[in-house]
């Protein structure tokens, strides 16, 4: 009887422990999990602080594109009318030269003949290009 009691014992006795090493287990996994929660939390917290800020820097780019694209117009449009400024001077200067041109054969021509008629080609002295 003294072994049974014994060992019926043991058993109640590793029962117990037993429990108390399930619960202890169940404690430490609820205290890990409480950590991971917390982690998860913060893990989320920071998440949503970098999609903010991915949201403010696309903004910006999007609005500096915006203004780039605008200033690029506006350089274009500015390109355009000095372009077309040059093409008129250069017109000017063509027209000038020419006519320098002629008028200086006709004085060249006035100091050669005593008639004072312009001779050379008949284009060149009847050629009158407009200015721009």
């Amino acid at each position: 009887t003294y072994e049974l009691t014994v060992k019926s014992s043991d058993l109640s006795g590793n029962g117990s422990s037993r429990s108390d090493e399930l619960k202890r287990k169940c404690e430490d996994l609820e205290a890990q999990l409480k950590t991971k929660e917390a982690e998860n939390n913060e893990l989320l917290k920071e998440l949503e602080q970098k999609n903010a800020m991915i949201m403010v820097l696309e903004n910006t780019i999007k609005e500096r594109e915006k203004k780039y694209l605008e200033e690029l117009k506006m350089k274009s449009h500015k390109l355009n009318m000095l372009s077309s400024e040059l093409e008129q001077r250069a017109s000017t200067i063509a027209y000038l030269t020419s006519q320098l041109h002629a008028t200086k054969k006709k004085l060249m021509s006035s100091s050669g003949t005593s008639e004072g008629t312009p001779s050379g080609s008949p284009v060149l002295s009847n050629y009158k290009p407009s200015p721009p």
